[in-house]
């Protein structure tokens, strides 16, 4: 279950996709997905801005405050990094949402008008 924080850093983008209304268990479900989602994107971006040998020392790191210091340190903005995917995760579910909805807006105006033909 996602802490009280996190749900309501992702709540304005629930309203934004038009599932603010769903139920409980619905949202949950859709806030784990698009968490990994948005987390794979983090480390992707993160590993890419690290040199090999800033990997390795990053991986040798077991405790997640020793982690946060030495990205902070190399200059990696965590925070800055994962909204930017949350907002990029947004922007192309927003994208697939108004391409399936002018798909099925022109199936049917074509059975529409098929129906139209046969009379």
């Amino acid at each position: 279950m996602p802490d009280d924080n996190k749900k309501k850093q992702f709540a304005d983008i629930f309203d934004q996709l038009g599932i603010g209304n769903l139920p409980a268990e619905e949202k949950e479900r859709f806030f784990q997905e698009m968490n990994e989602v948005v987390e794979m994107g983090v480390t992707a971006k993160i590993a890419r801005m690290l040199s090999d040998e800033e990997k390795e020392a990053f991986s040798k790191l077991e405790k997640d405050e020793d982690q946060q210091k030495f990205l902070s340190e190399k200059g990696v903005d965590v925070a800055a990094i994962a909204m930017e995917e949350a907002v990029a995760f947004r922007e192309r579910f927003l994208a697939d949402v108004s391409y399936i909805a002018g798909r099925v807006e022109e199936k049917k105006r074509q059975e529409m008008e098929g129906s139209k033909e046969e009379s």
